[in-house]
Parts: C-alpha cells; sequence; structure tokens
C-alpha cells in the first residue's frame, strides 16, 4: 500500500468527511481556512518505479495539475521543498509543501504555508 499524506496540525476540524471512492479511501478536514486530505489506496507496481513517479520532484507537474508554477526551493537526500501557486479568477493561493521520502518506503507531503 502506499499512503500519501498532506498534513496539518489542528485539534478541532469544521469540515470533516471519510470515504471511499474507486479503491481510493480517503479523509477530507476543514479547520478554518486550512484544510488537510489524507488518502491510501493500493497498487501493483515495482517499488523503485512507484517511488520514482510519487517522490521525483519532475512528476510533482503530473499530481499538482491545476497549479500555474511549480518551483523548486532546495532539496536534500530524501526530501525536498517546492512551492506552487494556484490562481483562479482574482483569487490566488501560494503553498510550499514539504516531500519526504521516509526510510519505511511511505511518502509524506507537509504543507508549510498558504497565502491568500
Amino acid at each position: 500500500m502506499v499512503l500519501i499524506l498532506i498534513s496539518f496540525n489542528h485539534a478541532h476540524p469544521i469540515l470533516s468527511e471519510n470515504g471511499e471512492i474507486d479503491g481510493v479511501n480517503y479523509e477530507f478536514n476543514q479547520v478554518d481556512s486550512c484544510y488537510s486530505f489524507r488518502g491510501s489506496f493500493v497498487l501493483q507496481a515495482e517499488l523503485d518505479c512507484l517511488i520514482s513517479i510519487l517522490y521525483d520532484f519532475k512528476h510533482l507537474p503530473n499530481v499538482l495539475l491545476d497549479a500555474k508554477s511549480i518551483i523548486l526551493i532546495q532539496q536534500g537526500e530524501n526530501w525536498y521543498d517546492a512551492g506552487y501557486t494556484f490562481k483562479k479568477f482574482f483569487l490566488t493561493n501560494e503553498s510550499v509543501m514539504q516531500v519526504i521520502l521516509l526510510r519505511s518506503f511511505s511518502l509524506r507531503m507537509n504543507p508549510y504555508t498558504a497565502r491568500r
């Protein structure tokens, strides 16, 4: 099982929903203007190929399809920070996300900040 985790640290969600759609188990929470999503799904693939597709920065545009810009801010041996921007009409959202490849072969994506 591959787990993609995007997490925020908030205690009391305003909106919370979880379920399963087409083999993807998900949990969605909203706290004020912060959102978190956690999803898991099962894949049959070679581990090295899967890690490359999910972790490698060059594949991030295939994950963040609606992002207007995606930049690599900095990176280390098993992590990187990426900035991305979404624009819709007159609204702009700029976020920074840290992607970490853990030794247990799980992938964690941690958004740092979001500005409106």
